[in-house]
């Protein structure tokens, strides 16, 4: 699935890595509804392999680190489930700030994978406004809440 996600970001974005919506995105994006538009899995799945194979240390060495970091919190009762839930918005992003990195061929650091506490805030906000919209929806609808689980499941990139 991570593998996935990373090609499917570089399917997502535009070039450069640019959010600002501007006129001409928003005539894309209405293109976009209007016509449709089709993801091949296999296609995704192999891009996002070629990419981590460019720099499968780095990738390995940031999941040991969030591992060491996920089982520490854990060990520390209520103030480590809240400082995960605090961080884990800037840590999600760092794999996806690296793929793009690469994929645009520019040079990969190790603390790439940190730039997210850059846009902390933002990150935070939005992965606050995602879990309440998820609570409401799992409590009044299961379906309706899986779905917005999915859908809200990559809030985080569209910050960054």
């Amino acid at each position: 699935m991570f593998l996935f996600s990373l090609s499917l970001l570089n399917f997502a974005l535009p070039q450069p890595f640019n959010m600002a919506l501007t006129d001409e995105k928003i005539l894309k994006i209405d293109e976009l509804i209007q016509n449709g538009y089709t993801i091949n899995i296999e296609e995704c799945i192999s891009e996002g392999f070629a990419l981590f194979k460019q720099q499968p240390g780095m990738f390995i060495g940031y999941t040991l680190v969030l591992v060491v970091m996920q089982i520490v919190m854990r060990v520390i009762p209520i103030v480590g489930l809240l400082a995960d839930f605090v961080i884990t918005p800037a840590l999600g992003v760092g794999p996806y700030i690296v793929d793009r990195k690469i994929k645009l061929g520019e040079a990969v650091w190790f603390n790439d994978f940190f730039k997210g506490f850059e846009r902390f805030g933002e990150l935070f906000l939005a992965y606050l406004l995602m879990a309440i919209l998820l609570v409401i929806a799992f409590l009044l609808f299961i379906i309706p809440g899986i779905y917005l689980a999915v859908a809200y499941g990559f809030v985080n990139l569209f910050v960054f």
